[in-house]
């Protein structure tokens, strides 16, 4: 009985690890989603006119370019890498 407390003792901290690494990840996304919106929004006031400005073009571009890619790769981010598996033997 004993084993099966301390391996439940490790699997809650193996949790609690895991979410705070979620959160995290999470306030990254929602950074970059926050910038997604702003830009959108600007647009949506501004309109198309707004892209005129080679600094908002730019911009535009590049987070589609680059940011959108980096998003999915960091999603696709795979934490099988043993570091939460408790391994009690």
């Amino acid at each position: 009985m004993t084993q099966v407390v301390n391996l439940e003792m490790k699997l809650g901290e193996s949790l609690e690890k895991f979410v705070e690494l979620e959160k995290k990840r999470l306030q990254q996304i929602k950074q970059f989603a926050d910038s997604v919106k702003e830009a959108t929004n600007r647009v949506k006031i501004e309109g198309l006119k707004s892209l005129e400005n080679p600094t908002t073009t730019y911009a535009l571009i590049k987070r589609f370019a680059n940011g959108w890619s980096e998003l999915g790769k960091f999603l696709d981010k795979d934490y099988s890498n043993g570091k939460f598996v408790v391994n009690d033997r």
